[in-house]
């Protein structure tokens, strides 16, 4: 076969390729010998371009993997962004469950409060959280004092809890409930300005918002005398001969949000590498430790006298360790 007859060959073939932009492979006998050769159609021409076998293999070659590390690498971020999402549904399903558990739980605490003194329901829920701690730490296999290098941080973690929920059951107990829980569900927002601050979380304008409503819905609940005047001297001497000093109770209740905020920041710069039972375990052996002084020395032990109150103080703990087990896993 001479060059003229390989030539039209060559052009028979090439005139039956699509015009699509593709690369074809074309292999032409000639003899006993086999030429391979590597046709790129461009659309807007009208004859194909010809390249040399070898180069444009190696050329094609690296392209086809460019495309496909390009193509995995799309698939991985795809993953990772569902996998993200669906981490952050079931952090705030989490969290939303603590609150809820943290409700019934105020409310349990009020009625306590007729019978007892805060830092009593405080110390025996403390010791029912410690114990339900310890034995889940046993049971899954968790080491219950944690890692040694974040050991200083759990510490600090259990004392600011303990600060934080002595602070709620004092405010609980010692002024009206709706002002309490008003106040100390500030921690949302506490915890919103404090991350930004010392964590470097995004705050968003509209989060930026929500945090003034917060504040602003507050003020108005609890209607502080230096703003609202005779209006709110009316309103705390109507309810002065329930409660004895609720502006301190207010400002011990403010204290407690505080407190809420920071020990959920530590709990999200620890992150991962403590096991959320860890979490509730040392929460819980530090708040025992925190609230007996005053009770040996502010307050006095009662014993309970039905089987109803021993009941509610019971479930107190019980409620308190599965909301710390729930906001735990859902910040971490």
């Amino acid at each position: 076969m001479n060059s003229a007859t390989v030539l039209q060959h060559e052009n028979q073939l090439l005139k039956k390729l699509p015009n699509n932009g593709d690369n074809h492979m074309v292999t032409i006998h000639n003899d006993n010998t086999a030429k391979a050769i590597i046709v790129q159609v461009a659309p807007d021409e009208q004859s194909p371009l010809l390249h040399n076998s070898c180069n444009d293999t190696k050329s094609t070659s690296s392209r086809i993997h460019q495309q496909h590390y390009q193509a995995n690498n799309n698939n991985n971020n795809d993953k990772a962004n569902i996998i993200k999402t669906k981490s952050s549904a079931m952090g705030l399903g989490l969290i939303g469950c603590s609150t809820i558990i943290l409700g019934y739980m105020s409310v349990m605490t009020r009625l306590c409060g007729a019978s007892f003194p805060s830092f009593q329901i405080l110390l025996i829920r403390s010791i029912v959280q410690s114990a339900c701690g310890i034995l889940s730490c046993v049971y899954f296999g968790v080491n219950p004092f944690g890692p040694r290098s974040v050991r200083p941080w759990l510490i600090i973690r259990g004392l600011v809890g303990g600060f934080a929920v002595s602070s709620s059951y004092y405010a609980i107990t010692h002024m009206p409930f709706p002002d309490a829980s008003v106040i100390l569900h500030l921690n949302a927002a506490l915890t919103t300005l404090l991350a930004a601050i010392f964590l470097n979380e995004p705050l968003h304008y509209c989060q930026g918002i929500c945090v003034t409503l917060c504040f602003v819905g507050a003020i108005l609940v609890t209607k502080p005398g230096f703003i609202f005047g005779s209006v709110a001297n009316n309103y705390h001497d109507d309810i002065k001969n329930d409660y004895d000093n609720t502006e301190l109770a207010s400002f011990i209740a403010l204290l407690g949000a505080f407190f809420i905020a920071t020990s959920i920041c530590i709990v999200r710069k620890v992150g991962k590498a403590v096991n959320f039972l860890v979490y509730a375990n040392y929460h819980g052996i530090i708040t025992t430790l925190i609230c007996i002084p005053p009770l040996l020395t502010v307050q006095s032990f009662v014993w309970p006298q039905f089987a109803s109150e021993y009941l509610m103080l019971f479930m107190s703990g019980i409620l308190a360790f599965l909301s710390q087990c729930f906001i735990n896993k859902g910040y971490v």
